[in-house]
């Protein structure tokens, strides 16, 4: 249920299950490099820290977000390893917590139906040599 006006809770929150313009990699990358400032949660305004968890394997972020995506009346997709493989390495080497309003700026993703990472945009195809 968090506490009031310091940490934000998780039952039912945007945060944890999706919402309006937050996603699963939103989600994730607030795992891997913390998130920071002011954040609204379920209509409140939250200030306070969350610490980053990097040093987590992949599929220990997977298990702690499909936990807490599935407890207490949440009923989300659950996260799986892969995923969190992929937004590891689209995060890259970011050591600063993210700010609401950076990963606002972010397209959600949603994890797609099955759990499997999302496909990587195919390349272009290379362009044809000109006509001798």
């Amino acid at each position: 249920m968090g506490v009031a006006g310091q940490f934000p809770p998780l039952v039912g929150s945007e945060w944890v299950v999706g919402g309006a313009w937050v996603g699963d990699n939103h989600l994730v990358k607030i795992l891997l490099v913390g998130m920071q400032g002011p954040v609204q949660v379920k209509g409140n305004t939250y200030n306070n820290a969350m610490p980053p968890w990097s040093q987590l394997k992949d599929e220990q972020i997977a298990s702690i977000l499909t936990y807490i995506r599935s407890e207490w009346g949440n009923a989300a997709a659950p996260i799986t390893a892969d995923y969190v493989k992929t937004i590891r390495a689209a995060t890259g080497d970011r050591k600063d917590p993210w700010s609401q309003k950076e990963l606002k700026a972010i397209p959600a993703e949603t994890i797609p139906a099955g759990g499997a990472a999302p496909a990587a945009p195919a390349a272009p195809a290379p362009a044809a040599p000109p006509a001798a």
